[in-house]
């Protein structure tokens, strides 16, 4: 048995005060002990709140998603920007450096139609699915194209069918 102390507590208690860690690992084997229970009472109340308060819920869900968009709309482009690129660069074994260094090199152009890149035309890293062998840097719109025709040969049957309707449209005009 543990002797009481003046103050009421047990030894073992007043060391569980003043230890903060200790605390914390008791509250953590709590919840461990526990964590299907307070999950299931918490899953419980929220279902009571959404049922009694239906509209104010939604109200604030529409107030709250639209606001949030208006006011991060360019963190959030800027944020999912940054992301896809860290990832291409990683995929390709690109760094930043390498990375802007291609983009000098083909003239911060395009290398299909050569529109200059800009905030809303980002170059896309080209490659070959089979190999996964970098080929260059595209525009959105090239890159697109190009991943549906997938073939070389595809593009070029493409080309031929537009260059031989092109001069059939010229010629009735």
């Amino acid at each position: 048995m543990s002797a009481k102390i003046e103050d009421g507590l047990t030894r073992s208690q007043r060391h569980y005060r003043k230890d903060p860690a200790r605390r914390k690992l008791a509250q953590q084997k709590y919840r461990e002990k526990h964590l299907d229970r307070l999950r299931e009472s918490k899953r419980k109340y929220q279902r009571r709140y959404v049922i009694e308060n239906r509209e104010k819920v939604l109200e604030q869900k529409k107030i709250s998603g639209k606001k949030y968009r208006e006011v991060h709309r360019s963190e959030l482009s800027l944020k999912n920007v940054g992301r896809n690129r860290k990832y291409a660069l990683h995929k390709y074994g690109l760094t930043e450096e390498r990375f802007q260094e291609l983009v000098t090199l083909s003239g911060n152009r395009c290398c299909v139609c050569r529109r200059g890149f800009s905030k809303k035309n980002r170059p896309h890293v080209d490659h070959c699915h089979k190999t996964g062998f970098m080929r260059g840097l595209l525009c959105s719109n090239c890159n697109t194209a190009e991943g549906l025709l997938k073939r070389p040969e595809v593009i070029l049957n493409l080309y031929k069918y537009v260059i031989k309707n092109e001069l059939f449209y010229q010629g009735t005009s």
